[in-house]
């Protein structure tokens, strides 16, 4: 079993890497990454991931939906920006795709009678193989909504540990939008 520090160490080595060819505009290496979540084509991913990861990431249900989500959406986060995990990502492509004021999104947010179907989902998923093909939708649909961030390292250390822990952490940012975001709505 890797400890917490491994599988961080692991999740900086990996994004870092996806980071360098998204810069070099490696588009060859980030398609073969994208086939990665498809059964039919996931060989084609199998030579970029051995290549720089080593034959564990060929393996790795964790290094296939990381990669194949970046290429999908690369997204490189800035030093001072601080993105949280999936259901951080899944509140705000509710908000963002709500059509509504941010205050009044927020506020339909915490309706009880709402389902969040997408949140549900993945939080139903019970196990890893289940979540990689909910996780790599739930990407795709981050980039379609005005391209909302994706934390691909929390992402990669989420999906190793995946559990009841990481379950609820993910209900938990969903639903925790601090209270500087939450203005009185007017009538």
């Amino acid at each position: 079993m890797k400890t917490i520090e491994e599988i961080k160490s692991e999740a900086d080595s990996l994004v870092a890497q996806l980071e360098r060819w998204e810069d070099a505009e490696e588009r060859g290496v980030l398609a073969k990454l994208r086939q990665g979540m498809n059964p039919t084509m996931r060989s084609r991913s199998f030579i970029p991931l051995g290549a720089a990861f080593g034959p564990h990431a060929i393996e790795s249900l964790a290094y296939r939906t990381v990669t194949s989500s970046f290429a999908a959406h690369p997204c490189k986060l800035s030093e001072d920006f601080t993105v949280g995990d999936m259901g951080w990502t899944l509140r705000e492509i509710f908000i963002a795709r709500s059509g509504k004021p941010r205050n009044a999104a927020i506020a339909d947010l915490r309706d009880p009678k709402e389902g969040h179907p997408r949140l549900a989902r993945l939080l139903a998923c019970k196990t890893r193989e289940e979540l990689a093909s909910f996780i790599f939708k739930a990407v795709k649909l981050a980039k379609a909504t005005d391209k909302r961030e994706v934390n691909y390292r929390t992402l990669y250390k989420d999906i190793v540990l995946w559990g009841e822990r990481v379950q609820i952490r993910w209900a938990r940012s969903f639903y925790d939008v601090s209270a500087e975001e939450i203005a009185p709505i007017k009538p």
